[in-house]
């Protein structure tokens, strides 16, 4: 770390000789991010490179596209690059864009943004499917236990008689067992998920549109993303197809909205059940590899935008180099032959300790980021508005949060009134209402259970949230339910001792 840095960020901090260190201020801030970019990319990309080597090309489900964007922007900016300190070729044949910009759809940056927020849309796709098939699985982990036995049957119908009052007593010590208040909303969520409902619609649109009340008086934007969470629990958002894994997975999602759960056998339960965990493991590996290609891609990203900015640390240059050709030839558009992991290894020690240090170093300086904002006229007059901007935007590729929006403010001044809250509960309202009108009841019930598990409790007592279990326990006469929720709830409340 600059040993100035620490009396950089202090004099800023304090409004000292601003204008004097501004733009050394600007430009350690640049080279700490791209030090931090390249080397966050390049053991990501060799993470991602013995994946596919192991796993080979099917791994990648239908990202095969978005690898070899990824592919192409790795070329241009690290393997072609002739003077291995950073000047990319790329460099020379394309400015860099501002960061709110895409330039004109030629550029690394410009390709890799279109590439992000395709994938961003995948994963969206992926996460309502996820949500979808959630749904079902709720209901076929209650379906399960109508298939027993006489015997058996008869001996669940005891249990949940003499257990109900014990299963109380445990979902609420597991409830209060903190004092922590967002532990104690997170344990209500994880017991809600799992209780039988037996709700009117009336009462369930009640609680939703009462939960939109917490947000009167907000930002709109924290409002929006609520109502995106309940749209997506309850079942609201429709996925758009993505490729032959995407139109797999609406297919299963169809069927599974055609099935008669009244009338579901038990030969028809298990196979359901086993096509449930296989589309689900894909769907989760699908989902896995969007994110490994949005980390690689947010790096690669803000690697592009340090351009000019100091240079390259060569190990990273060597390592992107060797691993390059290894990924040309598992998704066959290379039969050359490159390095090994074992050559590269060397080249991967050489990093330790190094990104420690950058990271140390980045984290100091974007402590006065904020407060550097603030000084408006002197950016202004320095010209180095779209310098801060550029900053602003790294933070947010390299801050970890994959998909935090980089093209606008993730705020805004509006305030969300009452007239405001009360047209997007009417609106949820209406779509569950229509969304409902054609669902069988074990569904409607799924669908509540889903939203209620992420819907603010109005309870301020534990004796009404204990009379609120009661009333779920006692409203649920389906003896086989009872006894699968009780197993499921038992898994709940366990698993925190």
């Amino acid at each position: 770390m600059n040993k100035n840095d620490r009396t950089l960020v202090r004099q800023l901090s304090e409004g000292v000789n601003v204008r004097e260190n501004l733009p050394t201020y600007l430009e350690r801030l640049f080279r700490a991010s791209r030090d931090v970019a390249v080397m966050n990319f390049t053991l990501e990309y060799y993470a991602f490179c013995e994946e596919l080597d192991e796993r080979g090309e099917g791994w990648l489900h239908s990202t095969k596209d978005v690898v070899l964007e990824v592919q192409d922007a790795v070329k241009a900016l690290l393997v072609d690059d002739a003077k291995g300190d950073g000047t990319s070729v790329w460099s020379r044949l394309h400015s860099v864009p501002t960061p709110n910009g895409e330039g004109d759809g030629t550029s690394v940056w410009s390709r890799l943004h279109s590439v992000r927020r395709d994938l961003l849309a995948r994963q969206e796709a992926l996460a309502a499917y996820v949500d979808g098939l959630s749904i079902h699985e709720y209901i076929l982990n209650r379906v399960e236990y109508r298939f027993g036995t006489e015997s058996e049957k008869e001996r669940w119908e005891e249990e949940v008689a003499s257990r109900e009052d014990e299963m109380v007593t445990k979902i609420m010590r597991y409830i209060f067992l903190h004092e922590d208040d967002a532990v104690i909303f997170e344990n209500i969520k994880n017991v809600m998920a799992q209780l039988p409902i037996r709700m009117t619609k009336a009462k369930f649109f009640e609680m939703v549109a009462q939960s939109l009340t917490l947000y009167k008086g907000s930002d709109k934007s924290s409002l929006e993303r609520y109502v995106y969470m309940l749209r997506m629990s309850g079942a609201l958002y429709k996925p758009e197809g993505r490729g032959k894994d995407f139109e797999e997975f609406g297919a299963f999602l169809e069927t599974m909205e055609r099935v008669d759960y009244a009338a579901l056998t038990e030969g028809e339960y298990i196979d359901l059940h086993v096509r449930m965990e296989e589309v689900t493991r894909k769907l989760m590996d699908s989902s896995e590899t969007c994110m490994q290609l949005t980390t690689l891609v947010n790096n690669l990203m803000a690697y592009a935008l340090t351009e000019g900015h100091g240079s390259t640390n060569k190990a990273c240059v060597a390592l992107a180099r060797g691993l390059f050709p290894m990924v040309e030839g598992n998704v066959g558009r290379s039969d050359a032959v490159g390095k090994t992991f074992e050559d590269l290894e060397p080249l991967l020690y050489g990093l330790e300790g190094n990104v420690e240090k950058a990271y140390e170093e980045k984290i100091l300086l974007e402590a006065v980021l904020e407060q550097v904002g603030e000084y408006k006229d002197v950016l202004r007059e320095m010209e180095r508005e779209g310098a801060y901007e550029a900053l602003v935007t790294l933070g947010k590729l390299l801050s970890g949060s994959l998909y935090v929006e980089i093209d606008s403010a993730e705020g805004t001044d509006e305030v969300a009134d009452d007239d405001y809250v009360k047209a997007r509960a009417e609106e949820l309202v209406r779509e569950w209402g229509e969304r409902f009108a054609g669902l069988q009841r074990p569904v409607v019930r799924s669908i509540m259970a889903a939203v209620l598990s992420v819907t603010p409790m109005f309870y301020s007592k534990a004796e009404e949230v204990k009379a609120f279990i009661e009333n779920a326990f006692r409203s649920c006469t389906d003896a086989a339910e009872k006894a699968a929720c009780f197993a499921l709830l038992d898994g709940v409340v366990n698993d925190d001792w």
